[in-house]
Order: structure tokens, then C-alpha cells, then sequence
């Protein structure tokens, strides 16, 4: 979770420039590359066959599966259900298989994703509602696959960008609980520091 708050922090905030690739392993590769297929069972005891290259995006999936072509057993996924998973694969093989996604700009010029990143990707994240968003930014993160869990951030970070307080707190759902007495006195004490 606290992977998820920084990026989403960063998403807002100007870019430092780090070292290394944009994406860390999770970099495309050819599609010859595979031959190897990975069996993932989910939360929920579906199973998927996904080619090497595809799970190998996942950086924990990447550090189970064992260097034996023959090791066929299945790796658990307990903290992700069957219908997330499915939308993280369609993630992953349009990377490695269609198109690498370009590195997201920090903070976001805009709201609009689309002029951020490719179309495919614009729509794939837009399309998906706020229960499943938040989902998938859980299993991106628990996968560790940087490139998903940066999309997710960066359209959370379109939410809350130019907004205020009040607005985020109604977005997100969220009740203040302090009488208007109290909110003055925290806001004193923020601009004292």
C-alpha cells in the first residue's frame, strides 16, 4: 500500500530523475522468446497457462518460477481473484505482445490520460469501474509488475488532480468526522508547520 500512495504522490508532483529503465524488468520481449508456459491459480482456484514472458512482467512471479523447463507446478496467487487476474493478463500480453507502454510523465501534464499514454491503454484503464480500479492497482501492486501499478496511480492521480478537499472527500466517499471547530484548529496547526 505504501508503494501505491508514493506513486500516486509522484504522479502529482514534479519528476526526479532516477536511475535505470522506465519499467524495471517487466521491459517487452520477443514473443519467440517464450516456449515455457507458467500455471497461476487464483484466490478463487482458477487456473490460467500464460506464456514465461507474460508472467515474468509480475517481478514476484519472475523470482518463483524455477529455472527447470520441466517444473510444472502451479504458483498460488492468494491475494488475487480469477477476474482481476484476467484483466492484469490482458495488461501484460498487450505489452509484450502488441506494445510497450511509453513511460508516464511526472506529474501528468493533464486529466487526460490519452494524451499521456497509446490509445489501448487510455481506453483499457478508463473502461474499468472504481471497485475494479482499486482491485487492480492491489493486485499490481502484490505482483510487483511497475508499468500496470504506474497506469493505475496515474488514473487515480487524473481523480484528485486540481481538486479540492471537500471534492476528493466526496469522490472518494469519504466522511469528515470533525466538527468545523476542530477542522480550524488542524488547519492552524498545518500552516504553523
Amino acid at each position: 500500500m505504501y508503494r501505491t500512495k508514493r506513486r500516486i504522490r509522484a504522479l502529482t508532483r514534479p519528476r526526479r530523475r532516477t536511475r535505470g529503465g522506465a519499467f524495471g524488468k517487466d521491459s517487452p520481449k520477443s514473443s519467440k522468446e517464450h516456449t515455457r508456459t507458467i500455471r497461476l491459480v487464483t484466490n478463487n482456484g482458477e487456473e490460467f497457462a500464460v506464456p514465461e514472458n507474460v508472467a515474468k512482467m509480475s517481478n514476484i512471479i519472475a523470482n518463483m518460477v524455477g529455472e527447470d523447463p520441466d517444473d510444472d507446478e502451479a504458483i498460488p496467487l492468494p491475494n488475487v481473484h480469477s477476474s482481476i487476474m484476467s484483466k492484469v493478463l490482458e495488461f501484460c500480453k498487450h505489452y509484450q505482445e502488441e506494445e510497450p507502454m511509453k513511460e508516464i510523465p511526472r506529474p501528468l501534464p493533464d486529466n487526460n490520460l490519452a494524451t499521456v499514454v497509446s490509445p489501448w491503454y487510455a481506453n483499457f484503464i478508463n473502461s474499468i469501474d472504481n471497485d475494479t480500479l482499486a482491485e487492480l492497482t492491489k493486485a499490481a501492486n502484490y505482483l510487483d509488475i511497475p508499468s500496470l501499478l504506474d497506469l493505475c496511480c496515474a488514473r487515480v492521480a487524473t481523480y484528485i488532480k486540481q481538486r479540492t478537499p471537500a471534492e476528493m472527500r466526496e469522490l472518494f466517499g469519504i466522511r469528515l468526522n470533525l466538527t468545523a471547530k476542530q477542522e480550524d484548529e488542524l488547519r492552524k496547526q498545518i500552516a504553523e508547520n
